[in-house]
C-alpha cells in the first residue's frame, strides 16, 4: 500500500512540474488557443453631409463595429474626382457641385456615406454670390483654338471662350461681382470674365485636367522660359521672346476695360490666376518686350483667361 502512494506521489509531481515549466515559457500565449476572428458588422462616418467652400479641406472620422473587430482594414473613395478628392480620410474641395465620399470595409464590404456640397467663393473672398444681375451659365465654353502652347513642364491652352450665355453686358462697377462677358474681346480672341466669375465657373472654363492657373504656374512658365521666375526674361534671346510672348500674349489675347475696349497704346496681354490679394485679384501681365510679371486689378474688370494642365 506505502509502495502505490509513493508512486502517485512522484506522478503528481510529474504532472505538476510540466504544468509549472508550460506557465514559465518566455511566450505564455504561444500556450493559449487561438480565438476566434471578430466579424465587422457596420461602419459609420463622422458626417452624413458637409458644405464646402472651393479649396476649403475636411478630416472624417470612421466608427468601426464592433470595437473589437478584428479587421480593421477601410478604402475611401469619390464619386466625383473632379468636385472631392479622397486622399484616404482628408476630403479636399475643388469645384462646384456635389459629390458622395464613400468608406468601405475590407472585412464585409460595409459601407457609408458623407454627400459634399462644394460651393463657390464666399462673401469673405471678396465675391458676393448674392449680387444681382450675374450671369448663371456660361453656355458652350471652349478654347478659341486648338493650339497647345508645352512650356517645360506645363501645357498652355489658347484663350478662353464662352458662347450663348446668358450674361452679354459687362459691369465693372464692383470688385465682388460675378460678372462674365461673353463679348470676344475687340479685335482680339477670348472673351471676358471677373475674377470671381473665374472662380465661380472654374470647372467649365477648365475642366479636368485643365486648371486655372497659380501665380506659381506663371512663375514657372517664365522659368522654363529663361527667366527668374519673377518676371525677366533675357531680353537679348528674341526666339523665346517671339515663340512664347509676342505671338502667344497679343494675338491671342489682351486686357480689357468694363466697356471691352482696349486700352490706347497697351500691349500687354494679362491673365487671371487663381491668387486672391484683397481688395484685389492677381493677374499675370505677358508682353511683348520679354517682361512677365504680376498686376493687380479689381475682381470685375474684364480680363481673358488661359488654361494650364502638367505636361507628363
Amino acid at each position: 500500500m506505502k509502495k502505490h502512494l509513493t508512486q502517485s506521489y512522484l506522478i503528481s509531481i510529474v504532472i505538476f512540474s510540466a504544468i509549472l515549466a508550460s506557465c514559465n515559457s518566455s511566450n505564455p500565449e504561444e500556450n493559449l488557443p487561438n480565438p476566434d476572428p471578430v466579424a465587422v458588422t457596420g461602419i459609420r462616418l463622422s458626417h452624413a453631409t458637409a458644405s464646402l467652400d472651393i479649396g476649403e479641406t475636411l478630416v472624417l472620422s470612421a466608427t468601426i463595429s464592433p470595437w473589437n473587430a478584428t479587421n480593421r482594414a477601410m478604402t475611401w473613395s469619390s464619386s466625383d474626382t473632379t468636385i472631392v478628392y479622397a486622399d484616404s480620410n482628408r476630403i479636399q474641395a475643388l469645384s462646384p457641385g456635389t459629390a458622395n465620399i464613400v468608406v468601405e470595409t475590407q472585412d464585409g464590404n460595409k459601407t457609408d456615406t458623407t454627400v459634399i456640397t462644394v460651393l463657390w467663393p464666399n462673401v469673405e473672398q471678396g465675391c458676393n454670390r448674392n449680387t444681382p444681375g450675374w450671369g448663371a451659365s456660361l453656355g458652350t465654353v471652349g478654347f478659341v483654338t486648338t493650339q497647345e502652347w508645352p512650356v517645360g513642364n506645363q501645357i498652355w491652352s489658347d484663350a478662353v471662350t464662352a458662347t450663348g450665355c446668358d450674361k452679354t453686358n459687362f459691369y465693372g462697377g464692383s470688385n465682388n461681382n460675378f460678372n462674365a462677358d461673353c463679348r470676344s474681346n475687340p479685335g482680339f480672341p477670348g472673351d471676358l470674365f471677373s475674377w470671381c466669375a473665374v472662380i465661380r465657373f472654374q470647372a467649365e472654363l477648365c475642366p479636368t485636367p485643365w486648371r486655372v492657373p497659380t501665380i506659381q504656374d506663371f512663375r514657372d512658365l517664365d522659368t522654363a522660359l529663361g527667366g527668374s521666375g519673377m518676371g525677366n526674361l533675357p531680353s537679348g534671346d528674341t526666339v523665346l521672346r517671339d515663340m512664347y510672348i509676342y505671338s502667344w500674349g497679343v494675338v491671342f489675347g489682351g486686357a480689357s476695360d468694363a466697356l471691352g475696349n482696349l486700352p490706347t497704346g497697351n500691349r500687354n496681354a494679362h491673365y487671371w490666376s487663381q491668387t486672391d490679394s484683397p481688395p484685389w485679384a492677381a493677374s499675370w501681365v505677358v508682353a511683348v518686350n520679354g517682361r512677365t510679371g504680376t498686376a493687380s486689378t479689381q475682381k470685375s474688370n474684364g480680363l481673358p483667361l488661359r488654361c494650364v494642365r502638367n505636361n507628363n
